[in-house]
């Protein structure tokens, strides 16, 4: 994992380190910077990483974001909101939901709501799974989002330890924005 805006100095670290395999380091490079890029563009997120259970083979078997998401309305969220909220996820078009579970939970941040859902997007028919931890840590109303995205659901029981090895070591310290002008 990195802090968002240190992706492109990992990859360029990889690319010259020899922690991957030499003949790996640009594609996992380049995959760096293309997710670094994205979250870059997208804004609101800390922190991502890409999880290479083989480091032979160097496959990317899931990507994590951890984001700060606003709530809908103007007031926090409880946590059964969340998980009345979880169980209809919004509709997308060419997207169909196969599987939605929903969990409340609590972590060292604060209460949480773990979902999994599992799609299959048109016309590719290929199935996709997404984990997500939203935690409500105290003393703001914005979410963090831990998200988890995977093109291998039959590794759900691994990526759920994944999930857990992040989510576990969690931690939100709040600061005061400041406004510039």
């Amino acid at each position: 994992m990195w802090h968002i805006g240190g992706g492109h100095a990992l990859a360029d670290d990889i690319a010259v380190n020899g922690t991957i395999p030499p003949d790996h380091a640009p594609a996992v490079a380049a995959g760096i910077r293309a997710l670094e890029n994205r979250y870059l563009d997208e804004g609101g997120t800390w922190s991502a990483g890409i999880w290479l259970p083989d480091r032979q083979s160097c496959e990317p078997v899931s990507t994590v974001a951890i984001k700060v998401v606003e709530p809908d309305g103007p007031q926090r969220m409880s946590q059964a909101d969340l998980v009345r909220w979880a169980n209809k996820p919004p509709r997308t078009k060419g997207v169909r939901y196969v599987q939605v579970g929903v969990s409340p939970g609590n972590l060292t941040a604060g209460p949480a709501v773990f979902q999994i859902l599992e799609t299959v997007t048109r016309p590719s028919r290929r199935v996709m799974l997404q984990m997500n931890w939203f935690v409500l840590p105290p003393g703001t109303e914005q979410i963090v989002l831990c998200q988890f995205d995977s093109e291998h659901p039959e590794l759900t029981d691994a990526i759920g330890w994944q999930t857990n090895v992040v989510t576990d070591t969690l931690a939100v310290h709040l600061t005061e924005s400041q406004a510039t002008a």
